[in-house]
């Protein structure tokens, strides 16, 4: 065996590895993305309620979005920040578009007297964003990896 043949069997070997996490990390996902979209709504949704609530609510919210996705890296062996391939970027970019004004109209609704109804509309806007933007992030990032939809 050359060392070119040795090089592109350990190219060959990292990919076929990669493929592989991500395939294990992809699958069978709506027990991340059902928890996801419910601390992504709260934690919006939470930003519209009167303090000392607009304070807790959204803390605890990213505190348990962190411990979904640290514990989710730790059941399958690979963190994946969303941020990659190209393509799934662009998806997780414009989820988080849409969850910061999301969070901005929270927040000033809050200042404008929108009260608990509007914050749970907010919220409610929130679940299916992050919901149907989590599904499609990872359409997406199956497709690009190469694996099967």
């Amino acid at each position: 065996m050359t060392d070119d043949q040795s090089a592109e069997n350990a190219l060959k070997s990292i990919d076929n590895a990669r493929a592989a996490a991500g395939d294990r990390f992809s699958r069978d996902t709506w027990s991340y993305d059902l928890p996801y979209s419910l601390f992504a709504a709260a934690l919006v949704g939470g930003l519209g309620l009167s303090g000392p609530l607009n304070l807790i609510v959204p803390i605890l919210a990213g505190g348990a979005l962190v411990g979904l996705a640290w514990g989710w890296a730790q059941k399958h062996g690979v963190w994946i920040s969303g941020t990659t391939p190209r393509r799934a970027r662009w998806v997780a970019a414009g989820l988080g578009i849409v969850i910061a004004v999301l969070a901005a109209v929270a927040v000033v609704a809050r200042f404008e007297g929108g009260g608990v109804v509007f914050s749970l509309a907010v919220a409610i806007a929130a679940v299916v964003a992050a919901l149907v933007g989590s599904r499609w992030w990872r359409k997406v990032y199956r497709r690009e990896m190469g694996l099967s939809a």
